[in-house]
Parts: structure tokens; C-alpha cells; sequence
């Protein structure tokens, strides 16, 4: 996602023109070209934040390396990404954002990509929070602690 919004940020139809519906302003160039800049920008950010934060996870996991309280601080990454993935699509949804659909298709595409991927991945991954919660706190220290068939014999 990192390469992508990398490429699209500099993607040959940055400089289209766009226009609104409303009364006809055109914007070119630099103008245009501003219109998304900054909401790929900081998704890029993002999913760069979201690389070392799996790499670090990976470190803690297969190298054994005791990152933990690294990890936990990286967290408030979460909360920029919420934060970004709303700018995103008030962007998107705006009218200067709309005047670019047509100028730079795949910029604007992209844009809608993160939006989606953003809706279904984050109710996937709350999903293990939600079982969590149906279960009794006593519940879930048996079902912690119980010694697995390896265990018992």
C-alpha cells in the first residue's frame, strides 16, 4: 500500500485539469495536482508507519527480540490512521475532489481503493475483540489456562 500511494502520488495524471460542476472553475497544474496530494501523502505515511510496525512485530515473534514496549508506543498509529482514512474521505467526497475524478482517474481510484479496503478490513479485525467480549472474564482464563492434548501427554 506504501509502494502504491508512492506511485499514484506521482502519477503522470497528477496535472489534469479538473473542473467544477458547480460553476465551472478549472484548476491546472500545481493546483489540480493539489487537490489530492495531501490526502495520498498521508495515507503513504501511514502505511509506512504500518510497515515498521509489522516489522518490528515480526522481530518480537521470529527473532525473539523483546520490542514490546516499542510496539505498544507505535500504537497511536492507529488513531492517525482513523484520523487520515476520515480525511480521505471527506476528499473524496468533496466537490474539488469529485472535479478530479475524470482528470486523474487512477489518483482518484486509488483514493476509493483505500477507502474500501479501509471498511472491510477494519470490521474483519475487530472481529477477534467482538468474540472476546461475548465470553465471562472466568470463561476466558479456562479457556487461556486448559492444557492442550500435547500438554497432557
Amino acid at each position: 500500500m506504501a509502494v502504491c500511494a508512492c506511485n499514484f502520488y506521482s502519477d503522470a495524471s497528477r496535472m489534469g485539469a479538473c473542473v467544477r460542476e458547480s460553476d465551472g472553475t478549472k484548476m491546472t497544474g500545481e493546483d489540480a495536482s493539489a487537490v489530492l496530494d495531501m490526502a495520498i501523502y498521508l495515507g503513504g505515511v501511514f502505511h509506512i508507519a504500518e510497515w515498521i510496525r509489522s516489522t518490528i512485530l515480526l522481530v518480537i515473534v521470529l527473532v525473539g527480540v523483546n520490542l514490546m514496549q516499542i510496539w505498544y508506543v507505535t500504537a497511536i498509529n492507529a488513531l492517525y490512521g482513523i484520523a487520515i482514512f476520515i480525511y480521505i474521505m471527506v476528499v473524496v467526497g468533496s466537490e474539488k475532489g469529485k472535479s478530479c475524478a475524470a482528470s486523474q482517474p487512477t489518483r482518484y481510484r486509488w483514493l476509493e481503493v483505500e477507502i474500501i479496503y479501509f471498511w472491510i478490513l477494519f470490521w474483519i479485525y475487530q472481529v477477534p475483540f467482538m468474540i472476546t467480549f461475548l465470553y465471562k472474564k472466568e470463561r476466558l482464563h479456562e479457556i487461556m489456562n486448559a492444557e492442550s492434548e500435547e500438554e497432557e501427554d
